[in-house]
């Protein structure tokens, strides 16, 4: 075999740290960069220069989307919104699922957001009636001014905006007014012993259609029908009946109630029978 320098012969200079030390230093050879101890030459010429940038931290982008704003940086997908009309109730937001999804957000207090395109502050609220009593409440217009009607015990009380009370006398012998409702022109509210009606014009005048005996009793006007629900009997009532009627006249709408006659089906009074609308 040819005499000369083979793999088993050692490194005549040494090209890093000397043995057993933990950190670069120069050896003779200026390298340009050490990193965690190892050298290294950069290499840089003319055609391949060196230099010092940031990473780059923004992605070149088109902003294509609906609403302006919603290119997105890196880490976060930007959700943007011009409208809440459509009101409070979504928890997630992507408008993308459906389009009402665009104008809606999950929960308010104090905003106005029915306007198109803006929010603002609902207007400020102040008391200008303290009861004794829990209250019953009802708005409407009496054909000139805005106005509310709201119960305080045997009391029923018009007032309007400008903050005027009235008084209305129930007729008859006065209890407890159970609830109150409107069809638009009339109040009707249930008491105890009766249920009534009166204009809600400028002057009231209230009146009793129906006799009833109730220790809980509901009223409302739904869909052109007055409704009361006394004790476990739903019934549908005539509004043009006078005091002549009683509530047993009223046609029932559902509930258990006791025949006070016969009738041509076989049942006699005192039958007990369900009802169901």
């Amino acid at each position: 075999m040819p005499y000369g320098d083979d793999i088993t012969e050692g490194i005549p200079y040494v090209l890093s740290n000397p043995s057993g030390a933990t950190n670069y230093s120069a050896t003779g050879e200026a390298y340009d960069v050490a990193i965690a101890g190892l050298p290294f030459f950069l290499l840089n010429s003319d055609d391949s220069p060196y230099r010092r940038v940031t990473a780059q931290y923004r992605k070149q982008q088109i902003d294509q989307t609906r609403e302006p704003g919603e290119q997105t940086l890196t880490g976060w997908w930007v959700r943007s919104q011009s409208s809440f009309h459509f009101g409070a109730g979504i928890k997630y937001f992507e408008p993308a699922q459906e389009e009402s999804l665009r104008f809606q957000y999950t929960e308010s207090k104090g905003i106005d957001i029915w306007t198109r395109g803006q929010a603002t502050l609902l207007n400020d609220t102040a008391s200008f009636y303290s009861g004794a009593a829990e209250a019953q409440l009802i708005g409407i217009n009496d054909g000139t001014n805005d106005c509310i009607y709201v119960t305080d015990g045997t009391a029923l009380k018009k007032i309007t905006t400008g903050g005027t009370a009235t008084t209305i006398t129930q007729v008859g012998t006065a209890s407890t007014i159970y609830s109150l409702t409107t069809d638009g022109s009339n109040y009707y509210f249930i008491n105890g012993t009766t249920i009534h009606k009166g204009s809600v014009g400028a002057t009231p005048a209230d009146s009793i259609i129906y006799a009833t005996s109730a220790s809980r009793a509901t009223i409302r006007y739904v869909k052109q029908r007055l409704i009361a629900a006394v004790g476990n009997v739903l019934y549908e009532l005539d509004a043009a009946k006078s005091y002549s009627a009683t509530i047993t006249n009223a046609a029932v709408v559902a509930g258990t109630v006791t025949l006070t006659t016969s009738t041509p089906h076989g049942l006699v009074a005192g039958d007990t029978v369900t009802v169901i609308y």
